[in-house]
């Protein structure tokens, strides 16, 4: 099952509910893109392509694994260290193949620069699916959200790509 092209609601809302008109011009305020993104249909055809993706790995392959995690858990304490079980592992290395940390991430920073919503309606198929697994991964892109917002540029420049990469 894929939570976003599965689920008609979801993409009326995105293509009805959303006010693109305000948000689109805060974040392209011409166009093409910086990116190359001709037009506002072809960068929303974009947001729609990552929605697809993360609603189809939140689908298929992060609901089933959520039993898993349950029974082996996150991680483990070792000599007073946190190790990562495989599952986690694993599911952090598909995000970053997914780019999943750095969907909102401003491209300055080697992210994709999508609207805050984008990452809001990923981030409700990831809870979807596993809240645990979503509250892992939505650590990472909160606090490179709040890095960039609120940092000297110099750690904004060290710690934001790191992030994105999915590095620390």
């Amino acid at each position: 099952m894929n939570f976003y092209s599965d689920s008609k609601e979801w993409q009326y809302l995105f293509r009805n509910a959303i006010d693109w008109d305000t948000i689109l011009p805060l974040y392209h305020p011409t166009f093409p893109t910086a990116d190359g993104f001709q037009d506002r249909s072809e960068l929303l055809s974009f947001y729609e392509e990552l929605l697809t993706a993360t609603g189809k790995w939140s689908g298929e392959t992060l609901r089933p694994r959520a039993r898993e995690l349950d029974l082996v858990g996150g991680g483990t304490l070792v000599d007073g260290c946190v190790v990562q079980s495989e599952v986690i592992q694993k599911t952090i290395q598909e995000a970053r193949d997914l780019d999943v940390f750095g969907m909102c991430i401003n491209p300055e920073f080697e992210g994709l620069g999508a609207p805050i919503i984008v990452g809001l309606i990923s981030f409700g198929q990831l809870c979807r699916a596993c809240v645990s697994t979503s509250t892992s991964l939505c650590f990472y892109s909160s606090i490179a959200d709040m890095i960039e917002r609120f940092c000297h540029p110099d750690v904004q420049k060290k710690y934001v790509p790191m992030i994105r990469r999915g590095e620390i």
